[in-house]
């Protein structure tokens, strides 16, 4: 989904909540805090991989689904079409799948190295993850041109391993696993659990606020963790859906600029304020220049021309937007 937020929702919830962060990378804006390094990716027959972009023990899954209305905006932008109709997940592995490479899973990292990373089975042969190193680097990168990345191929053997929790992580695990079971009921509220602390954000739409606190209450005491303080909070049931209706646009574009390394991004964000959807994006630029400007004005025509698009208005509605170009130091560029 975290960084790269000018400012945040206006609402008295932890800034993850409503977040969606596109791609991590360090030098964000969230707080002045640096940003941790995110991966997205698949997985396959059972093996979850990629998950670190979701924050951790949240109970909501968001999954963007793209039409293929949508999908003809992008033709429009070929390599925003590329990565609309086919992400990069998918088209590393119908990659594979053609020269039956056998894999487990696949990993796309957005960081300060950006990396394709696949779980190859018997990763033991040399040989084998040499082709599939091959492979990734004809599709992806260079038919594709998606040359941000470098390929990364490791043994699944070495990735099954199990971990073992500590005590009381395990414990936690569990109480979270029931807390997701007796809110069933209440489907949108997020339960997040920290280390002795529970945080609960409840929608603003919702009522019954004393029944969910005294079953999370009742979840907990029966873990006799009745010393660790649960925060409740709130936020905007508006403001969610408005950020739901962006978010295949958004994970488009900021797959694309991240992908390619002639726009010079590095990190890429978004925030909701004052129903105003707020792109903003750093790139590597350390000066505001004339070359760092005839850059930021590419990107931002692109955006435009993907964003103002008859379709892309379909789903948003004519409704606002800005973008804002940074230099890596968060100077303004455009």
């Amino acid at each position: 989904m975290n960084q790269l937020r000018d400012d945040m929702i206006d609402m008295d919830i932890p800034d993850e909540l409503h977040q969606r962060v596109v791609a991590g990378v360090e030098q964000a804006m969230h707080d002045g805090k640096p940003a941790k390094s995110r991966k997205w990716g698949i997985k396959k027959k059972g093996v979850a991989v990629a998950a670190a972009v979701l924050f951790a023990f949240c109970l909501l899954v968001d999954s963007p689904f793209v039409s293929p209305a949508m999908a003809n905006v992008a033709q429009k932008i070929p390599f925003l079409n590329a990565i609309y109709h086919k992400d990069i997940s998918t088209r590393v592995a119908e990659a594979l799948d053609a020269k039956h490479i056998p894999y487990d899973g696949i990993s796309i990292l957005f960081g300060k190295d950006k990396k394709i990373v696949v779980s190859i089975k018997d990763g033991t042969d040399p040989e084998l993850r040499q082709e599939a190193a091959d492979v990734l680097k004809r599709v992806v990168i260079k038919e594709n041109d998606f040359d941000a990345f470098s390929i990364q191929t490791v043994d699944s053997t070495e990735d099954s391993k199990p971990i073992k929790e500590k005590p009381e992580e395990e414990k936690r695990t569990k109480v979270l696993s029931e807390l997701g079971v007796s809110l069933k009921g209440f489907p949108d509220v997020i339960v997040g659990i920290r280390i002795k602390a529970f945080d609960v954000q409840i929608p603003d739409t919702e009522k019954r606020v004393g029944e969910i606190k005294q079953k999370i209450k009742e979840v907990v005491n029966r873990y006799h963790m009745d010393d660790d303080p649960i925060k409740i909070t709130t936020y905007s049931m508006a403001k969610r859906r408005l950020d739901d209706q962006w978010y295949p646009l958004i994970t488009t574009i900021g797959e694309g600029f991240l992908a390619k390394k002639e726009y010079h991004v590095k990190g890429f964000g978004y925030s909701i304020k004052e129903n105003t959807m707020n792109f903003i994006i750093t790139t590597t630029y350390d000066q505001v220049n004339e070359e760092s400007k005839k850059t930021a004005a590419k990107i931002e025509q692109l955006i435009n021309s993907f964003l103002k698009s008859e379709d892309a208005q379909k789903r948003i509605g004519g409704k606002k937007y800005k973008i804002i170009i940074n230099s890596k130091d968060h100077q303004r560029i455009n």
